[in-house]
Parts: structure tokens; sequence; C-alpha cells
């Protein structure tokens, strides 16, 4: 039997950079199935690498960086169209995340996206989902991780409500049971600071109604297992055998003089930190039992990622409208914007460079937003709707994305200045700099906001440049726009292009 064609069958990969391990998962697509073919682990402890201002220990990076180029030798094969890697709390919280990024991105050979709490909740919440196959039934999935918990709900691919709490499993351990100590008092008070941070969410899920509880990733697939392994709960993870492992802990005064069945020694480190904290999570949402899934926050990026190379279950499509929705921006002009961008876009593509499947969605969702800072006023809209941007919970997109789209919508009119850009990939910057250009290009040519604007007009582009060709006498008979053009002409010579108009 031949091999199925690459049309037919196609490697997709996901990364998830955590806090306390780095996990990677590649996967087969075939005729709508996916087969995952292969799985690798490495536990970094990222983040017990970090102090309390966010600085970076060496051998923490050096661990980090050895594991990303061995994952990136596993990646040759796989198209990097096809490659999302996420990285999380830990990278969040680094003093200098942009340079760790960027040296884990050169380690790996991929981009990275660092992702936001809620954003992390919703693709862990994805994953699980796929894995449990249980569409259309409430489920309720936690996931404690080393440095943040994730707890969503929903009974769709999207959560009703997702959200991320300062609670892990390394930093509880750490705060809680330095040197490895127990006592009957640290445990307590380790419990009860969990319950404290879980509780102002807690009336929002609550009221969310019954739901199927699952726990997700390492902690709860590993206490589910010293339940079963001990006798405290021989059907696995449950508030009643959480409780009943506290007791047995405490009668103990060091980690190291823990004998479970099924304690990992590699696990043993965070162990205390992630039972206080997933007890605490069962008191206060009053969860009796939990199942465990394997899926986690890598298949849900999997999962996500096969949703946008389909063109179909990209969150991100329908957040940009429900944004716009609720800034109340004008569909029309967003429409007439966002055609003549794509117009645009689709001209200039081959001289500059630009790809179609990465850039022109960016585009065209500036365009729709671009006049979402109305909402707050006129004067200044621009950056209103960075600000509005910046600050939404927008499903589906990591912070760097969420930051790209704030940007391209604050430098659609005015300044042109690269600031904010420094920090960005040369690569990215120049992409970035091409399509708030396209962007001005169209707001411009619709400033009339009717069906009058603009006249038909032809495109010819080159590296460094882009000219309009208007109908004749088109320009003489409409002041208003030539000026708007001059003056836009002026903004790209600023930045090293040419914007020529006849």
């Amino acid at each position: 039997m031949s091999p199925p064609s690459p049309a037919e069958s196609q490697l997709a990969a996901a990364v998830d950079l955590g806090s306390n391990s780095f996990h990677m998962v590649v996967a087969r697509t075939q005729g709508g199935r996916v087969s995952v073919i292969d799985r690798l682990r490495e536990r970094v402890r990222l983040g017990a690498g970090l102090s309390a201002d966010g600085r970076l220990d060496p051998e923490a990076l050096k661990r980090a960086l050895a594991c990303l180029r061995r994952f990136r030798q596993r990646l040759a094969e796989v198209p990097s169209a096809r490659v999302r890697a996420v990285a999380t709390d830990a990278f969040r919280r680094a003093h200098a995340s942009t340079e760790l990024r960027e040296r884990a991105v050169e380690a790996l050979g991929h981009p990275i996206e660092v992702v936001a709490g809620r954003e992390e909740a919703r693709l862990v919440y994805l994953g699980v989902r796929h894995d449990l196959a249980g569409w259309g039934e409430r489920m309720l999935v936690v996931d404690v991780g080393g440095g943040s918990t994730e707890v969503a709900a929903g009974t769709g691919r999207v959560p009703e409500l997702g959200e991320s709490l300062r609670l892990g499993s390394l930093r509880w351990s750490e705060e809680y049971f330095a040197g490895g100590v127990i006592s009957a008092k640290s445990l307590e008070l380790a419990v009860l600071a969990a319950m404290h941070e879980v509780e102002p969410v807690a009336a929002a899920f609550r009221r969310l109604g019954r739901a199927r509880a699952v726990g997700s990733s390492g902690t709860a697939q590993a206490l589910d297992g010293i339940l079963r392994k001990t006798g405290l709960d021989p059907r696995g993870l449950s508030r009643a055998g959480l409780h009943a492992l506290c007791q047995a802990v405490v009668k103990k005064r060091a980690l190291q003089e823990l004998e479970l069945p099924g304690l990992e020694e590699a696990r043993r480190p965070n162990f205390l930190g992630g039972l206080a904290i997933l007890t605490a999570i069962a008191e206060v949402l009053r969860i009796e039992r939990f199942e465990v899934s394997e899926g986690a926050l890598r298949e849900g990026v999997l999962m996500d990622l096969l949703g946008r190379l389909r063109h179909r279950g990209d969150p991100r499509r329908s957040t940009v409208e429900q944004l716009a929705r609720r800034c109340e921006v004008d569909p029309r002009q967003a429409t007439r914007v966002r055609s003549t961008a794509a117009e645009l876009f689709e001209a200039v593509r081959s001289a500059w460079k630009l790809d179609a499947e990465e850039h022109l969605p960016l585009l065209e969702w500036a365009a729709e937003l671009h006049e979402a800072g109305f909402f707050v006023g006129h004067g200044g809209y621009h950056r209103h709707g960075r600000y509005l941007i910046e600050n939404a919970d927008l499903v589906g997109f990591s912070r760097t994305e969420t930051a790209e789209l704030g940007w391209l919508v604050w430098k659609h009119r005015r300044t042109l200045p690269l600031a904010h850009l420094e920090q960005a990939p040369p690569a990215r910057r120049e992409a970035l700099l091409k399509l708030a250009l396209l962007l001005r290009l169209a707001a411009r040519l619709h400033r009339a906001r009717g069906a009058a604007s603009p006249a038909p007009f032809r495109v010819e582009a080159r590296a460094q440049s882009l000219s309009l060709m208007f109908p004749s006498h088109w320009i003489d008979e409409h002041p208003l726009t030539a000026f708007d053009l001059s003056e836009e002409a002026r903004d790209w010579k600023g930045v090293g292009f040419t914007l020529r108009c006849a």
C-alpha cells in the first residue's frame, strides 16, 4: 500500500513552555482525523529559576534553551506554518521577558507566543474538551500548573467563563514548604491562602450550575494515582481523598520522608503545593470528585492551530466581531476600509514579501476595529482604540498579537513613528510597518464614508514604493482626497517608502 500523499496527510505540532515543564506534541492530520504520533516532555523548572523580582537564574535559562534545541530537531520535518508554540506564567513574569523570548525563539527555530492567563485557560479547556469529547455537556476544567492555575467552564468550544489564578504548585511549595519542611500548620496555611485566591471567582463558577469536573495535567494525574495506589480513595481524585491525603502527609516532618506509591521523584518538589491548591479548589468550588484528563494546554494549542489552518474554529474572528459590536463600530465603514485594505494587500503582496495567511488577517482585523476608539470619544480616537484593544479580553489572541493589533489601530492615522516596535524582531517590525501603511491609505481613501469614494484605481508596487493611478481628472476633481494623499506621501517618505498618486 502506498503512503498517503502530503495533501492527504500532514504533520502539525504544538509546544507548551510551562513554568515547570516544557511539552511538545506532534500529530498527523488526515481526512479531518488527528492522530498523535509523538510526545516529548522535559522538566525544565524555569519558574524555579525566577527570583521575586522576575530575574532568571542563568542555570534555568541554560536548561530551557538546551531543551528547546532538542525540540527543534524533532520539529525539523514539520512545516513551520503548522507549528505553534506558546509560553505561560514564567515568561509572563520574567523581568526581561522580551529577551527571554528572543533567545527561546532562536533556540526553537519557531515563533513563541506569550499567552495571557485567560487565553491559557481557554486553550486548556479546549484540550480537555477534545480529549474527553464531552461536547454539549457543561464541563469545569481545573489545571494546576507550576506557576498558575487555570479554571474554565462551559458547554462548547469556547468556555463561558475562564480565569487564571496566581496559584502554582511550584510557587506554593517554595512559599509554604521551604526546604521541604512539613507541618500541620504550614499545610493549613497553604490551603487557606489558596482558598483566599479562589474565593473571588467562585461565585461566578457556581452560578453556571452543575458541571462535570475535570482535573488536567501533571498535578491532577499525580494526585489521582497516589489516591488510588494508597487506597485513600480507590476510585481516584476526590475531595474526601484529598483531605485524607493531607492528614496522611502531616504525619511526616520532611518532604523526603514521604513514601507514597505513585509519587515520582521528579514531581516531589511541587507535590505539597499542588496538593494544597487542588484541595482548596475542591473545597471552595464544592467539587466532590474530579475526572482526570490527559488533554491539557498543548492539546488545546494543537486543536486551535488546526482550526486556524482550516479557516474554521478560529475564535479570533468572532472576537473581533464581538469587540466591534461592543464598541458600536460603523459596520459599513469598517467593511469599506477592510475591502480596500485587502485589495491593496493583494496588489503589493509579492513585491513587499507579505504572507496572506499570516499578515492579511491582522490587517483585516485592524481595519474592522480602526474606529473602535469612537466609543470613548472622537478626539484621539486612534489612541483610545489601541487602549481598548490592549485592555480587552481578546479570546484567541496572544499578548503579542494583541499588542500588534493595538499598534496598527493606533498608527492608522496621525504621525507614524516606529515607537513600540523596537522590541519586535526586525522581520516582524518591517511587516507591521507595511501593514500600517496599507491601513492608513485605505482609511484615507474612505474618508468621505460613502459610495463615491474611492474611485476605481490601479496599483503598481515595488519593494519600497506604491503607485496609485486614478481615472483621468479624478484627483483634480477631489481636492480633499488629493490633499490627504499628499500628506500620506509625506508620512510614507519619513519611514523610507514612496507613495505616488496620479
